[in-house]
């Protein structure tokens, strides 16, 4: 059986609400979702990813 080419959310299940739970996640850590970096790219050549 191959793998599909992306993921698959359970039924029911939004994008936004895996971003919520991602949100809720970070925050529950202590780190503010919005800081910026997130968001951005690694720099090409960055391993750490």
């Amino acid at each position: 059986m191959n793998l599909p080419p992306g993921y698959l959310l359970p039924e029911g299940t939004t994008m936004q609400d895996i971003l919520r739970m991602d949100a809720e996640l970070l925050a529950s850590e202590g780190l503010d979702p919005k800081w910026p970096g997130f968001d951005d790219k690694p720099e090409e050549g960055d391993k750490s990813s």
